[in-house]
């Protein structure tokens, strides 16, 4: 092909070569119509020849051109011109990765920077459905401004869209890359490449595994004289440690790389998302996740020590016998200490010292997830709120429902004037002590239970409290004995407060104690809390100024601002006030990074906005900072589920069932997603996995959901009829009843249960007047009560809004139907089928058989087959 400078390829100005490869040449060009300089991809007249390079070429120009992400090379245009074709990108200055490591080794927080960057732009191009295949040095290129860029997915040969300085026309690859039916460049290909197996989304992040190692250590992570000897190496070696080449690489930096290096894909990280938050997570914090296990990195060492442990076995067990016959141990605590703290009691009928009792619970968790925030340690405290939401009670509650592993129970007692708080940390799986100490002091020097507990109880649990959590537990604190007094007994009163009345003494007492200590910032910041407890039951504005108020000055004191902030945002929501909450919220994170209760919030309210990314990035966040705890990947799978993320929901549903196994939830909702991922047979094992383990109304009714699409009526009539003997409070589950009644072995009786149905549903709606899955099921239950009207006045405030959550808009079309509106249930057939539902989801109701038959939906479903 004779150079193109001068000449015009559709409406770009071709002005200089840039580069050229075995399979393209790289042109500067200009874009006429938008006045911009770009640059274009042109295959060579000797790959015209192939079709198949063609048709290729061409598909993923316009897949990757859909990605639209900032760490992806943008691909402006494709076309053909008199028999050229070209694809036409963003035209980059800078260098590629493989010239940017040449002469120096990256400095540690580049070389993490470029790594998330990289494993954000493969989550993107894996999130839809496309596999780079060949990420190396040669394919991540650098701007002169900092952005890290992915090149090549399987289009560009060489550095598409590179400025002269980054291409080096005649230089040779260092890597070779294979064609045929093995795809990769020896040395960062994975393991199944090079067997030539089926690849996946995994592949990609072992050879960001490899990227990683390179930019780290200066060195390839496999390399032999061969390229056959390259291959033997990935499938049977382990790279030399990273601490081998550098010393500043903590430890936890090697798991991450080390992990992905795995050779079997089931033990690499599960998605590219998943690396780029660690490395992510890294570069914020300076150290490893806590998520990742040192046992990840000893796995690698053990071939190599494994005869020298076993040679000393024998010796260690020697010594372990004559020490235990001299001294027996305290039990072992458990690796990973996630700890519940169980209410405190009190000792006697003083309802003065139940009340201290019941404050100092909530002054102890309190404290401890403050340390929780500074430690590096596989440690976190299950939020007290939540711990009373579930209806925990104690240590095998806390086991079954948090994974807890050790649970602290307290015991107060009064004797004069001294205090004695008698504390025991139990073994949550089984009930067994571990450790017991006891602190007593004087009434006169009550304040010292604000600390002295904490330290304690973390020095038994071998939990180390840094510095900085030593000064904000004593910014935070009193030292006034009478102040903090009335402050516990405040805390009392506030948790079991039923009124008005309790809420009035409470604040007296908080009032005590903040005139007592101004500088009180626990005091205050409770104060605000429970005055806007008190707006919220008697809808007082004076109440919610004086909350305002008290969040004010103690964020203005800077003693404790996150918590400062999260009661402003508290207030801006009362007020209905998102974006002000959100503001808020985003405060409090910045002056707490290490809070996960504050990102879990903020992530709740982003998703409350719609603001989906926004929302991941800050349940991620929180994961990593607490892993193991099941409650964030389950408001993380929820997000992905509404977004219709299922795969991705999926996963996040089986990492709750693995934080805490003996939970029914993580079953029912796992199954629930494999229901609409079409995998009915897993939905059902897990169905009934929820239900051996304890039967609950969501598992009965979820199976006689599956049993109804299956048109099993009768088992599915039982399987409602038992749920409702569980919990008969459920608009939802009266209402499948009716279904499966109306369809199935006593159509007579499914009025009763619809008139049931709307009954709860009406309650649910004055409650949650935006809440469109209430207002879509209510609909449907008045479409099968032949009200239509009422239907469709319902449906109607629905359809106004604009849906994006692709189950809603199917239920949305199937309540049109059923509420004789054709036309529009089309119309929403067809916005289903683009959000991703799958036509079985119409074809499985019974009362859709009409619309199955409309000659426009068999139209809808193969315009939807063609264009898959």
């Amino acid at each position: 092909m004779p150079g193109l400078e001068g000449k015009t390829l559709g409406r770009y100005e071709i002005v200089d070569l840039l580069g050229a490869g075995g399979m393209g040449e790289v042109y500067r060009a200009r874009d006429t119509q938008l006045s911009r300089p770009v640059a274009i991809k042109v295959i060579t007249a000797k790959a015209t020849q192939n079709q198949t390079a063609i048709d290729r070429f061409e598909r993923e120009a316009k897949t990757v051109a859909q990605l639209s992400h900032p760490n992806i090379l943008d691909i402006h245009d494709f076309g053909r011109d008199d028999g050229v074709v070209y694809a036409v990108t963003e035209l980059l200055k800078g260098m590629d990765l493989r010239d940017r490591m040449r002469g120096s080794m990256l400095p540690l927080s580049k070389a993490l920077e470029i790594g998330a960057a990289v494993a954000k732009g493969l989550a993107a191009a894996h999130s839809k459905g496309i596999i780079h295949r060949d990420i190396k040095p040669e394919n991540i290129f650098v701007t002169s401004t900092g952005q890290v860029k992915i090149l090549d997915f399987g289009i560009a040969g060489l550095k598409a869209g590179a400025a002269p300085e980054a291409v080096e026309t005649g230089a040779q690859t260092e890597a070779l890359t294979l064609t045929g039916d093995v795809l990769g460049t020896v040395g960062y290909m994975s393991p199944e490449q090079v067997r030539g197996e089926k690849v996946d989304p995994r592949s990609d992040i072992f050879a960001l595994g490899c990227l990683l190692y390179e930019v780290l250590t200066g060195h390839r992570a496999f390399r032999g004289e061969t390229s056959h000897d390259t291959m033997l190496a990935i499938l049977n070696r382990d790279p030399d440690p990273i601490e081998d080449f550098r010393s500043d690489v903590p430890p936890g930096i090697e798991i991450v790389v080390r992990r992905c290096l795995e050779k079997q894909p089931e033990e690499r990280f599960e998605s590219a998302r998943d690396v780029a938050f660690a490395l992510h997570a890294i570069t914020d914090i300076g150290r490893s996740p806590k998520a990742i296990k040192q046992d990840e990195l000893r796995r690698t060492k053990r071939r190599r020590t494994f005869a020298g442990v076993a040679v000393a076995l024998s010796a260690v067990v020697a010594i372990v016998t004559i020490s235990y016959q001299m001294w027996r141990a305290p039990p072992l605590l458990p690796e990973m200490k996630h700890l519940a703290v169980l209410p405190f009691s009190a000792v006697g009928d003083d309802p003065e010292l139940q009340e201290s009792a019941a404050g100092l619970t909530q002054v102890v968790a309190s404290g401890l997830s403050l340390i929780e925030q500074g430690s590096r340690d596989a440690f976190w405290v299950v939020p007290m709120h939540e711990f009373e939401r579930r209806g925990a009670d104690d240590a095998m509650d806390a086991n079954r429902i948090f994974g807890a592993t050790i649970a602290l129970s307290g015991q107060l007692r009064r004797s004069g004037d001294k205090l004695r708080l008698d504390l025991d940390a139990i073994d949550a799986a089984t009930g067994r002590s571990l450790r017991h100490l006891s602190i007593e002091d004087s009434v006169s020097n009550l304040s010292s239970f604000q600390e002295e507990p904490l330290l304690r109880i973390c020095e038994i649990l071998g939990i180390p409290v840094n510095p900085d959590a030593r000064d904000r537990l004593a910014l935070t604190a009193t030292t006034m004995p009478e102040g903090f007094e009335a402050y516990l007994r405040a805390l009392g009163v506030l948790g079991a407060a039923q009124d008005r009345g309790d809420l009035d003494r409470a604040i007296g007492l908080l009032e005590t104690a903040t005139s007592l200590d101004p500088l009180f910032a626990e005091g205050r910041v409770t104060l605000g809390q429970a005055s806007l407890r008190q707006y919220e039951l008697s809808g007082n504005q004076e109440w919610i100024g004086r909350a305002e108020s008290e969040a004010l000055q103690a964020a203005n004191d800077s003693r404790w601002p996150e918590a400062a902030h999260e009661l402003l945002a508290d207030i801006h929501m009362a007020e209905g006030r998102m974006e002000a909450a959100i503001e808020s919220l985003e405060v409090a994170a910045r002056a707490a990074p290490e809070n996960a209760e504050v990102h879990l919030r903020l992530a709740s309210a982003y998703q409350k906005m719609g603001r989906s990314e926004d929302s991941e990035r800050h349940f991620q966040r929180a994961i990593f900072l607490r892993p193991g705890y099941w409650p964030a990947h389950n408001m993380l799978a929820l997000l992905y589920l509404r977004l219709g993320e299922y795969e991705a929901a999926a996963i996040s549903y089986g990492k709750v069932i693995a934080c805490a196994p003996q939970l029914t939830r993580g079953y029912n909702n796992l199954g629930g997603v494999l229901l609409y991922l079409e995998r009915t047979d897993e939905a059902r094992q897990m169905f009934e996995r929820s239900i051996a383990i304890e039967p609950s109304r969501s598992a009965l009714s979820n199976l006689g959901t599956l049993y109804f699409d299956e048109k099993r009526f009768a088992d599915a009539v039982t399987m409602f009829e038992r749920a409702l003997e569980e919990d008969d409070s459920r608009y939802i589950t009266w209402g499948n009843l009716a279904y499966a009644y109306k369809f199935g072995p006593a159509p007579e009786k499914a009025e009763a249960s619809f008139r049931k149905a709307v009954e709860l549903a009406e309650v649910a709606r004055e409650t949650e007047p935006r809440d469109w899955w209430v207002l879509s099921d209510l609909s449907g239950y008045y479409a099968m009560l032949n009200e239509r009207e009422k239907g469709l006045a319902l449906i109607d405030q629905v359809v106004a809004e604009e849906q994006q959550e692709p189950q809603l808009i199917a239920h949305i079309a199937e309540t049109l139907e059923d509420l004789d509106d054709r036309e529009r249930a089309l119309i929403w057939v067809g916005r289903a089928f683009d959000a991703g539902i799958t036509p079985s989801r119409f074809e499985s109701r019974p009362t859709l058989r009409e619309l199955i038959a409309d000659k426009r939906y068999q139209t809808l479903v193969q315009e939807r087959i063609d264009r898959l």
